[in-house]
């Protein structure tokens, strides 16, 4: 995560664990991470970011909240974007790319990748 995202996005991530941790049901959390957007406590980023996953252990929340396996990725920072703004269906879809936080703050662009290997090419 660059400084952008250790700014923004990690502070959300940061949040959003310790209300789990707290027992708070996902409605909770969503109700507590809109409020500290819109009293300023966390920000969206500010300007383009990146941020990468390319373990090929990564689990991760579907569109519907159910975690599983994801392969190796990119995200790119996408504020308030949605699917249809990068002519995405959602990551349901199959897509080469998709929108993650859809039309919120923390919107990513999500793209995978092949699995990184640690070899030059």
């Amino acid at each position: 995560m660059d400084a952008e995202g250790t700014r923004t996005i990690l502070q959300r991530i940061l949040m959003v664990a310790s209300l789990r941790a707290q027992g708070k049901s996902a409605d909770e959390i969503k109700q507590a991470v809109a409020a500290a957007v819109s009293r300023g406590v966390l920000q969206p980023p500010t300007r383009p970011g990146i941020d990468y996953m390319l373990s090929t252990e990564n689990l991760v929340p579907d569109d519907n909240g159910v975690v599983g396996h994801f392969p190796p990725h990119v995200m790119f920072y996408a504020p308030y974007f949605k699917n249809a703004d990068i002519g995405s269906e959602g990551q349901a879809a199959g897509g080469p790319a998709f929108i993650a936080g859809e039309g919120s703050p923390f919107a990513l662009i999500i793209v995978p990748v092949g699995a990184h290997t640690g070899t030059a090419h």
